[in-house]
């Protein structure tokens, strides 16, 4: 109840305002009362319960809405986040404990077997053409590789042989 006695107005479900201070209030916490103990009111989550005998109180001043404790609701999204940010980490050290180890490569031998070279450039070239970067061609003993149309003019300038 405010201080200055003045007049209050409804400005929503379960709220109003006094229009001299401005100051917001619950009226069924300021002004109703437990029938069973005259205890006062306490919202709790979406109903009014007595601070002393804990029975439900039907707030005369809500008529078809709902009453929302704020300060629940806010409590309950920050713990939602939070739950969900650990969950997350969770999530990443599982991933991280999940990842092999680092792949150690030989280094290319850019002297050495000419029938590996050629092995390597026609694995490479099924890559490409699986891609869509290239096209393959084949007649007989031999492989043509062109770049794929999308992505540059076509031409015998462009070919190559594996």
């Amino acid at each position: 109840m405010p201080k200055c006695n003045g007049s209050l107005a409804m400005t929503a479900e379960g709220k109003c305002r006094c229009d001299s201070c401005r100051a917001h209030l619950d009226p069924t916490i300021s002004f109703q009362r437990c029938s069973a103990c005259g205890g006062v009111p306490v919202l709790r989550v979406r109903r009014y319960n007595c601070r002393d005998c804990g029975i439900v109180i039907q707030s005369i001043f809500l008529f078809d809405g709902l009453i929302f404790d704020g300060e629940y609701f806010r409590q309950k999204m920050i713990e939602s986040r939070q739950r969900r940010k650990e969950q997350r980490e969770r999530v990443r050290e599982m991933l991280a404990e999940s990842r092999s180890g680092d792949l150690s490569l030989e280094y290319a031998d850019l002297g050495g077997n000419l029938r590996k070279d050629l092995i390597w450039r026609l694995i490479a070239v099924i890559f490409l053409a699986h891609a869509g970067v290239a096209d393959v061609l084949q007649d007989g003993q031999e492989i043509m590789v062109m770049r794929h149309e999308a992505d540059g003019a076509c031409g015998k300038d462009q070919q190559g042989e594996v």
